[in-house]
């Protein structure tokens, strides 16, 4: 299975990135341009990166990848 992760560092006023997960690329090109547009700083205004991940559709499978890709706070 895969899933989309959009990923931006930047000042969002509340924090300091964004993380987001899409199903799909369409989706995922979707936010992208919502998370560019969120940023307040527009000179420091990184493109955010879109990650494609995969991983088995299986509960263990599924909590591999969470502890893999979940953002630290």
């Amino acid at each position: 299975m895969k899933l989309y992760k959009i990923k931006m560092n930047g000042d969002f006023g509340d924090s300091d990135g964004r993380s987001m997960w899409a199903s799909s690329k369409r989706q995922a090109q979707e936010l992208w341009h919502s998370v560019k547009a969120d940023c307040l700083d527009g000179n420091a205004r990184p493109d955010p990166e879109i990650i494609e991940v995969t991983f088995e559709p299986t509960r263990t499978g599924l909590l591999k990848m969470l502890n893999k890709h979940a953002d630290r706070g």
